[in-house]
């Protein structure tokens, strides 16, 4: 019995002598806001150092949902995160509102060890307009003092992006973009309760060269129904991490498949 009591203790000093250190080190706090589609991630730190890497990690509450990473802070990040003691993140693809969620943070120690802190509970949505936040703080505040998303148009980088229906075939057109150094990717929705938008195609460079010193057609091999209305949209993540979401391109739906 002794040696069992001496083991749980031993068990929990370790625990609590690794969360100490852990804190010393980093003092990391994360919190989080489900507002609309997205849900919105603020790291603070009141340590002078950082972590090498820091990642997000999120699962929902469903059956068999473990925990997957889903963000990566960039080195440009980090050295802003070192500079202001505060990052905000957006998780652009979230789990269903309809469901709970637990979403943590893993980041690699001065000594190359990996580790994770306690999850943050977030709750589910009663609705797409509610506002939801992580379990340790309710303070919508916080967030509203970041500088609000700029607006960017197509005209604004040199591209042009159309969607059309010929025949059974969705084609999405690009030309330009020869200022959009980093990865390209197609977004789509669909009109219809829950839905966000999805990468759909990933462009090579091959392509993005054809883009640039012409145009491309890119088909959408895979629609879900002609007979929503869908919204499609270019999304660049620059080489600084930085990640541009252009407005969506309107693609009514049909009575046939066919326009």
């Amino acid at each position: 019995m002794k040696i069992i009591l001496f083991v749980v203790f031993l068990n929990f000093f370790n625990a609590n002598h690794l969360l100490s250190n852990y804190s010393s080190d980093f003092n990391l706090e994360m919190f989080l806001m489900r507002k609309g589609t997205n849900v919105k991630i603020i790291i603070l730190s009141n340590g002078i150092n950082l972590p090498s890497k820091i990642e997000i990690e999120r699962k929902s509450t469903a059956p068999l949902s473990k925990f997957r990473k889903i963000l990566t802070v960039s080195k440009e990040q980090l050295i802003l995160f070192k500079k202001h003691k505060k990052l905000l993140l957006t998780d652009h693809y979230p789990e269903s509102r309809q469901l709970n969620s637990y979403y943590r943070i893993r980041f690699v120690s001065k000594k190359g060890l990996i580790k994770t802190l306690p999850n943050i509970f977030l709750a589910k949505a009663s609705n797409k307009n509610s506002i939801t936040f992580g379990d340790h703080k309710q303070d919508e505040t916080m967030f509203e003092t970041e500088e609000e998303k700029k607006i960017i148009t197509y005209e604004e980088y040199s591209t042009i992006f159309s969607v059309k229906i010929i025949g059974i075939n969705i084609l999405i057109t690009i030309s330009g973009g020869k200022s959009l150094e980093g990865s390209w990717f197609i977004e789509r929705k669909y009109s219809k309760p829950l839905a966000s938008y999805r990468r759909i195609k990933a462009i090579s460079n091959e392509y993005k060269e054809l883009t640039i010193n012409g145009e491309h057609v890119f088909i959408d091999r895979y629609p879900e129904s002609k007979k929503l209305d869908a919204y499609y949209r270019l999304m660049v993540i620059l080489k600084n991490g930085k990640i541009l979401e252009f407005p969506s391109v309107l693609l009514e739906k049909t009575a046939n498949g066919s326009k």
